[in-house]
C-alpha cells in the first residue's frame, strides 16, 4: 500500500492531517508510424541475373529518437507480394522480404508489428520492377564474286553483356535464331534477316530481342575476252561459220 507523508522542513506532520489516497492512472498513448515516414521506394532493374528487393530502412526517427528496426527482439516484419505484371494473379504471404530475378514486377507490402505496443505501423508498399534486357541481334554480311553456285551467310552476331550498360545476353544464356534471305546465286543482294529465336539457355522472357539487318552481295563475273580465228573457205556449197 501506498503511504503519505506531510513534512514541514525535516519534522513529520502527518498526524495533524487527514490524508486520503485516489487512486490515479498512466496512459502513454502509442505513436503511428505512417507509410511516408517508413519511405518505401519503388525498385527498377534491367534483367541481370541478380535478385532484387525493397529496400527496408534500419532504423527511423519517431519524435527526434533514432528507433532501431533490426531489434528482432521487438519487431516483426510480414510481408505479402503480387505480381502486377500478370493480371489476375493471387497476392502470397512471404516470412522474408521477397527477392525477384527474373523479368517481372510486383507489390510488395510490408506490415511491421511492435511488440512493445509503443508505435504502430501503417502497412507500406513499394514495387520491385524488372524489366527485360535489350539483345540486338545482327546477320553478318558478305561479298561473293559471281561464280554459278549458290552462296550463303551462315553467322549472326549476339552481344554479350559487359560490365557497364544494360544490353547484351547475361552470364551463360545462350540465344540461336535461323537467318532468312542468306542464300543467293546471282549477280544483286539480298537483305538477311532472322526468325524463329529459340533461347538454347536461359529464359526468353528475360530479354527483349530486337531485329537488326545484314546482307549479302553477289558481284557481276569479270568481262568475258573471246578469241576468234578468222576463217577462210573455197566455196563447197556447204554452211561455213563459228560455234
Amino acid at each position: 500500500a501506498s503511504t503519505v507523508k506531510v513534512m514541514d522542513g525535516t519534522t513529520d506532520v502527518t498526524a495533524n492531517y487527514a490524508v486520503s489516497i485516489v487512486p490515479g492512472s498512466l496512459v502513454i498513448t502509442p505513436v503511428t508510424v505512417t507509410a511516408v515516414q517508413l519511405g518505401l521506394t519503388d525498385v527498377t532493374k534491367v534483367y541481370d541475373a541478380v535478385s532484387h528487393e525493397i529496400d527496408m530502412p534500419e532504423s527511423i526517427v519517431v519524435g527526434g529518437n533514432t528507433i532501431d528496426l533490426t531489434d528482432t527482439s521487438r519487431f516483426v516484419f510480414a510481408y505479402t507480394a503480387r505480381d502486377v505484371s500478370t493480371p489476375g494473379q493471387p497476392t502470397t504471404n512471404d516470412p522474408t522480404n521477397p527477392a525477384y530475378t527474373d523479368a517481372s514486377a510486383h507489390l510488395v507490402t510490408v506490415q511491421i508489428t511492435d511488440l512493445t505496443g509503443s508505435l504502430v505501423f501503417e502497412p507500406a508498399s513499394a514495387t520491385v520492377t524488372v524489366n527485360r534486357r535489350d539483345v540486338t541481334v545482327t546477320p553478318d554480311s558478305d561479298i561473293f564474286l559471281y561464280d554459278g553456285n549458290e552462296h550463303a551467310v551462315l553467322t549472326y552476331v549476339v552481344p554479350r553483356a559487359g560490365t557497364t550498360g544494360d544490353t547484351g545476353l547475361v552470364g551463360e544464356d545462350q540465344l540461336a535464331v535461323t537467318l532468312v534471305g542468306n542464300r543467293r546465286t546471282d549477280a544483286g543482294e539480298n537483305e538477311i534477316t532472322w526468325i524463329d529465336p529459340v533461347m538454347v539457355q536461359g529464359d526468353i522472357d528475360n530479354y527483349n530481342l530486337i531485329h537488326a539487318a545484314g546482307k549479302i552481295t553477289v558481284t557481276a563475273a569479270d568481262a568475258l575476252t573471246l578469241d576468234v580465228t578468222a576463217l577462210s573457205s573455197v566455196y563447197d556449197a556447204k554452211p561455213h561459220g563459228y560455234t
